[in-house]
Protein backbone atom coordinates (compact mmCIF):
# COMPACT_ATOMS: atom_id res chain seq x y z
CA UNK A 1 0.00 0.00 0.00
CA UNK A 2 2.82 2.39 0.86
CA UNK A 3 4.51 1.88 -2.48
CA UNK A 4 1.23 2.50 -4.30
CA UNK A 5 0.69 5.66 -2.25
CA UNK A 6 4.17 6.89 -3.16
CA UNK A 7 3.61 6.09 -6.83
CA UNK A 8 0.36 8.06 -6.88
CA UNK A 9 1.98 11.01 -5.13
CA UNK A 10 4.86 10.99 -7.61
CA UNK A 11 2.33 10.96 -10.46
CA UNK A 12 0.44 13.83 -8.84
CA UNK A 13 3.62 15.93 -8.62
CA UNK A 14 4.38 15.17 -12.26
CA UNK A 15 0.89 16.31 -13.26
CA UNK A 16 1.34 19.53 -11.28
CA UNK A 17 4.66 20.11 -13.02
CA UNK A 18 3.03 19.62 -16.44
CA UNK A 19 0.36 22.13 -15.42
CA UNK A 20 3.05 24.65 -14.48
CA UNK A 21 4.80 24.13 -17.81
CA UNK A 22 1.81 23.92 -20.15
CA UNK A 23 -0.97 25.69 -18.25
CA UNK A 24 -3.55 23.02 -19.12
CA UNK A 25 -6.08 22.59 -16.33
CA UNK A 26 -6.71 18.88 -16.89
CA UNK A 27 -3.20 18.07 -15.65
CA UNK A 28 -3.94 19.74 -12.33
CA UNK A 29 -7.27 17.94 -11.98
CA UNK A 30 -5.56 14.62 -12.65
CA UNK A 31 -2.96 15.53 -10.05
CA UNK A 32 -5.72 16.05 -7.49
CA UNK A 33 -7.20 12.65 -8.30
CA UNK A 34 -3.80 11.01 -7.79
CA UNK A 35 -3.20 13.04 -4.62
CA UNK A 36 -6.49 11.90 -3.10
CA UNK A 37 -5.67 8.31 -4.06
CA UNK A 38 -2.27 8.58 -2.36
CA UNK A 39 -3.92 9.75 0.85
CA UNK A 40 -6.44 6.92 0.74
CA UNK A 41 -3.59 4.41 0.44
CA UNK A 42 -1.28 6.01 3.01
CA UNK A 43 -1.35 4.75 6.60
CA UNK A 44 -1.23 7.80 8.87
CA UNK A 45 -0.40 5.72 11.94
CA UNK A 46 2.72 4.12 10.44
CA UNK A 47 3.84 6.94 8.12
CA UNK A 48 2.64 10.21 9.67
CA UNK A 49 5.22 12.45 7.99
CA UNK A 50 4.49 11.08 4.52
CA UNK A 51 0.77 11.37 5.21
CA UNK A 52 1.25 15.02 6.21
CA UNK A 53 3.31 15.64 3.07
CA UNK A 54 0.47 14.15 1.00
CA UNK A 55 -2.01 16.47 2.74
CA UNK A 56 0.25 19.45 2.07
CA UNK A 57 0.53 18.61 -1.61
CA UNK A 58 -3.20 18.02 -1.97
CA UNK A 59 -3.78 21.42 -0.38
CA UNK A 60 -1.33 22.97 -2.84
CA UNK A 61 -3.02 21.31 -5.83
CA UNK A 62 -6.46 22.46 -4.65
CA UNK A 63 -5.18 25.98 -4.02
CA UNK A 64 -3.78 26.19 -7.53
CA UNK A 65 -7.03 24.93 -9.04
CA UNK A 66 -8.98 27.44 -6.99
CA UNK A 67 -6.74 30.21 -8.30
CA UNK A 68 -7.28 29.00 -11.85
CA UNK A 69 -11.06 28.55 -11.65
CA UNK A 70 -12.12 30.99 -8.95
CA UNK A 71 -14.20 28.25 -7.28
CA UNK A 72 -14.13 29.04 -3.55
CA UNK A 73 -14.89 25.47 -2.44
CA UNK A 74 -11.41 24.45 -3.62
CA UNK A 75 -9.92 26.87 -1.11
CA UNK A 76 -12.16 25.44 1.62
CA UNK A 77 -10.81 21.97 0.83
CA UNK A 78 -7.24 23.28 0.64
CA UNK A 79 -7.51 24.90 4.08
CA UNK A 80 -8.89 21.66 5.53
CA UNK A 81 -6.08 19.56 4.01
CA UNK A 82 -3.34 21.97 5.10
CA UNK A 83 -4.73 22.28 8.63
CA UNK A 84 -4.60 18.49 8.90
CA UNK A 85 -1.07 18.45 7.50
CA UNK A 86 0.05 20.73 10.33
CA UNK A 87 -1.24 18.23 12.90
CA UNK A 88 1.79 16.05 12.17
CA UNK A 89 5.32 17.24 12.79
CA UNK A 90 6.34 20.49 14.41
CA UNK A 91 8.45 23.58 13.82
CA UNK A 92 11.16 22.14 16.04
CA UNK A 93 11.21 18.75 14.31
CA UNK A 94 11.31 19.95 10.71
CA UNK A 95 11.31 23.71 10.29
CA UNK A 96 11.25 23.75 6.47
CA UNK A 97 8.36 21.26 6.25
CA UNK A 98 6.46 23.28 8.84
CA UNK A 99 7.16 26.55 7.02
CA UNK A 100 6.04 25.10 3.67
CA UNK A 101 2.72 23.96 5.14
CA UNK A 102 2.22 27.31 6.86
CA UNK A 103 2.91 29.26 3.69
CA UNK A 104 0.43 27.17 1.74
CA UNK A 105 -2.18 27.59 4.46
CA UNK A 106 -1.69 31.35 4.43
CA UNK A 107 -1.94 31.39 0.64
CA UNK A 108 -5.22 29.45 0.76
CA UNK A 109 -6.70 31.87 3.32
CA UNK A 110 -5.51 34.79 1.21
CA UNK A 111 -6.92 33.37 -2.02
CA UNK A 112 -10.30 32.80 -0.41
CA UNK A 113 -10.24 36.12 1.41
CA UNK A 114 -9.64 38.30 -1.62
CA UNK A 115 -12.83 36.88 -3.13
CA UNK A 116 -14.89 37.89 -0.08
CA UNK A 117 -16.11 41.24 1.18
CA UNK A 118 -14.90 40.72 4.74
CA UNK A 119 -11.26 40.80 5.79
CA UNK A 120 -11.09 37.98 8.38
CA UNK A 121 -9.39 35.54 5.97
CA UNK A 122 -6.93 38.21 4.82
CA UNK A 123 -5.99 38.97 8.41
CA UNK A 124 -5.59 35.27 9.15
CA UNK A 125 -3.33 34.94 6.10
CA UNK A 126 -1.21 37.84 7.36
CA UNK A 127 -0.95 36.20 10.80
CA UNK A 128 0.12 32.87 9.30
CA UNK A 129 2.67 34.49 6.99
CA UNK A 130 4.13 36.58 9.81
CA UNK A 131 4.78 33.43 11.87
CA UNK A 132 7.33 32.19 9.33
CA UNK A 133 8.76 35.50 8.12
CA UNK A 134 12.03 34.97 9.95
CA UNK A 135 15.73 35.18 8.91
CA UNK A 136 16.05 31.45 9.58
CA UNK A 137 13.81 30.64 6.59
CA UNK A 138 15.78 32.87 4.21
CA UNK A 139 19.00 31.24 5.38
CA UNK A 140 17.76 27.65 5.09
CA UNK A 141 15.67 27.93 1.90
CA UNK A 142 15.91 31.20 -0.08
CA UNK A 143 13.49 29.88 -2.74
CA UNK A 144 10.74 29.25 -0.18
CA UNK A 145 11.43 32.58 1.51
CA UNK A 146 11.13 34.40 -1.83
CA UNK A 147 7.81 32.66 -2.52
CA UNK A 148 6.61 33.72 0.92
CA UNK A 149 7.61 37.34 0.33
CA UNK A 150 5.86 37.31 -3.03
CA UNK A 151 2.68 36.04 -1.36
CA UNK A 152 3.00 38.60 1.45
CA UNK A 153 3.46 41.39 -1.07
CA UNK A 154 0.32 40.35 -2.90
CA UNK A 155 -1.59 40.06 0.37
CA UNK A 156 -0.65 43.57 1.49
CA UNK A 157 -1.65 44.88 -1.95
CA UNK A 158 -5.10 43.33 -1.46
CA UNK A 159 -5.39 44.80 2.03
CA UNK A 160 -4.37 48.17 0.60
CA UNK A 161 -7.45 48.13 -1.64
CA UNK A 162 -9.53 48.24 1.54
CA UNK A 163 -7.76 51.20 3.14
CA UNK A 164 -7.29 54.89 2.36
CA UNK A 165 -3.63 55.32 3.27
CA UNK A 166 -0.48 53.73 1.89
CA UNK A 167 0.75 51.68 4.88
CA UNK A 168 -0.09 48.32 3.32
CA UNK A 169 1.15 49.45 -0.08
CA UNK A 170 4.53 50.25 1.46
CA UNK A 171 4.57 46.80 3.07
CA UNK A 172 3.64 45.24 -0.27
CA UNK A 173 6.45 46.92 -2.16
CA UNK A 174 8.96 46.05 0.57
CA UNK A 175 8.02 42.35 0.50
CA UNK A 176 8.03 42.13 -3.30
CA UNK A 177 11.36 43.94 -3.51
CA UNK A 178 12.82 41.40 -1.09
CA UNK A 179 11.50 38.57 -3.26
CA UNK A 180 13.23 40.11 -6.28
CA UNK A 181 16.46 40.42 -4.30
CA UNK A 182 16.49 36.61 -4.06
CA UNK A 183 15.01 35.45 -7.35
CA UNK A 184 17.30 35.93 -10.30
CA UNK A 185 16.54 35.58 -13.98
CA UNK A 186 19.40 33.19 -14.68
CA UNK A 187 18.71 30.76 -11.80
CA UNK A 188 14.91 30.94 -11.44
CA UNK A 189 13.50 32.56 -14.59
CA UNK A 190 9.83 31.74 -14.06
CA UNK A 191 9.88 32.65 -10.36
CA UNK A 192 11.71 35.86 -11.26
CA UNK A 193 9.06 36.68 -13.88
CA UNK A 194 6.20 36.03 -11.45
CA UNK A 195 7.86 38.31 -8.89
CA UNK A 196 8.15 40.95 -11.61
CA UNK A 197 4.43 40.66 -12.45
CA UNK A 198 3.41 40.96 -8.81
CA UNK A 199 5.78 43.89 -8.27
CA UNK A 200 4.32 45.56 -11.35
CA UNK A 201 0.79 45.17 -9.95
CA UNK A 202 1.85 46.73 -6.65
CA UNK A 203 3.51 49.69 -8.40
CA UNK A 204 0.32 50.34 -10.37
CA UNK A 205 -1.75 50.17 -7.18
CA UNK A 206 0.62 52.65 -5.53
CA UNK A 207 0.42 54.89 -8.59
CA UNK A 208 -3.36 54.85 -8.47
CA UNK A 209 -3.22 55.94 -4.83
CA UNK A 210 -0.55 58.65 -5.16
CA UNK A 211 -0.84 59.78 -8.79
CA UNK A 212 2.93 59.53 -9.30
CA UNK A 213 3.61 58.87 -12.99
CA UNK A 214 7.10 57.53 -12.21
CA UNK A 215 5.49 54.53 -10.51
CA UNK A 216 3.67 53.66 -13.73
CA UNK A 217 6.90 53.98 -15.69
CA UNK A 218 8.57 51.58 -13.26
CA UNK A 219 5.58 49.23 -13.69
CA UNK A 220 6.09 49.28 -17.48
CA UNK A 221 9.71 48.21 -17.03
CA UNK A 222 8.70 45.37 -14.70
CA UNK A 223 6.00 44.10 -17.08
CA UNK A 224 8.39 44.13 -20.03
CA UNK A 225 10.94 42.17 -18.01
CA UNK A 226 8.34 39.56 -17.05
CA UNK A 227 7.14 39.16 -20.63
CA UNK A 228 10.62 38.09 -21.69
CA UNK A 229 9.88 34.82 -19.86
CA UNK A 230 6.11 34.44 -19.69
CA UNK A 231 4.54 33.28 -22.93
CA UNK A 232 0.86 33.25 -23.81
CA UNK A 233 0.87 29.65 -25.08
CA UNK A 234 2.16 28.23 -21.78
CA UNK A 235 0.73 30.61 -19.18
CA UNK A 236 -2.21 32.47 -20.77
CA UNK A 237 -3.61 33.86 -17.53
CA UNK A 238 -0.33 35.20 -16.17
CA UNK A 239 0.62 36.47 -19.63
CA UNK A 240 -2.68 38.35 -19.81
CA UNK A 241 -2.10 39.81 -16.36
CA UNK A 242 1.31 41.10 -17.43
CA UNK A 243 -0.05 42.45 -20.72
CA UNK A 244 -2.96 44.16 -18.98
CA UNK A 245 -0.60 45.76 -16.47
CA UNK A 246 1.70 46.87 -19.29
CA UNK A 247 -1.09 48.35 -21.38
CA UNK A 248 -2.76 50.05 -18.42
CA UNK A 249 0.48 51.63 -17.22
CA UNK A 250 1.34 52.78 -20.73
CA UNK A 251 -2.04 54.54 -21.03
CA UNK A 252 -1.32 56.55 -17.88
CA UNK A 253 2.24 57.44 -18.92
CA UNK A 254 1.20 58.18 -22.51
CA UNK A 255 -1.56 60.57 -21.43
CA UNK A 256 0.61 62.23 -18.77
CA UNK A 257 3.47 62.84 -21.21
CA UNK A 258 1.27 63.31 -24.30
CA UNK A 259 3.30 60.66 -26.04
CA UNK A 260 1.34 59.16 -28.94
CA UNK A 261 3.81 56.33 -29.45
CA UNK A 262 3.34 55.07 -25.91
CA UNK A 263 -0.44 55.22 -26.34
CA UNK A 264 -0.17 53.21 -29.55
CA UNK A 265 1.94 50.65 -27.72
CA UNK A 266 -0.70 50.48 -25.01
CA UNK A 267 -3.39 49.59 -27.54
CA UNK A 268 -1.25 46.88 -29.12
CA UNK A 269 -0.25 45.42 -25.75
CA UNK A 270 -3.72 45.17 -24.25
CA UNK A 271 -4.95 41.53 -24.17
CA UNK A 272 -7.74 40.49 -26.52
CA UNK A 273 -11.20 41.15 -25.00
CA UNK A 274 -12.62 38.07 -23.35
CA UNK A 275 -9.31 36.21 -23.20
CA UNK A 276 -9.40 36.19 -19.42
CA UNK A 277 -11.31 37.98 -16.70
CA UNK A 278 -8.45 39.90 -15.18
CA UNK A 279 -7.97 42.70 -12.66
CA UNK A 280 -4.89 44.88 -12.80
CA UNK A 281 -4.24 44.35 -9.10
CA UNK A 282 -4.65 40.58 -9.16
CA UNK A 283 -1.53 38.55 -8.51
CA UNK A 284 -0.35 35.00 -8.86
CA UNK A 285 0.08 33.07 -5.61
CA UNK A 286 2.74 30.49 -4.80
CA UNK A 287 1.78 27.06 -3.44
CA UNK A 288 4.79 24.88 -2.61
CA UNK A 289 4.89 21.07 -2.94
CA UNK A 290 6.68 18.73 -0.58
CA UNK A 291 9.28 16.56 -2.27
CA UNK A 292 10.07 18.79 -5.27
Amino acid sequence: MESLATLNQSTARAMARLYDLLGEQHYLREGIVCGRRALALRNRATAPEKWAADQNNLGAYLGRLGERTGVVSYFDEAISALTQALEEGSEEKSFLSYARKKMNLGAAYFARGRRETGDSDLKEAARVFDEITVPKLREFNPHLYAALQSNRGSLFASLAQREIGVENLNKSLAALTEALDIRKKDTSPFGWAIAKVNHCSALIAFGERTGEVSLYQAAIDEAKDALQIIKRIHNPRIWSMAQANLGGAQVVVGLATRNENILKDAISNWPAPGLVDIRLSESRLHFELHGT
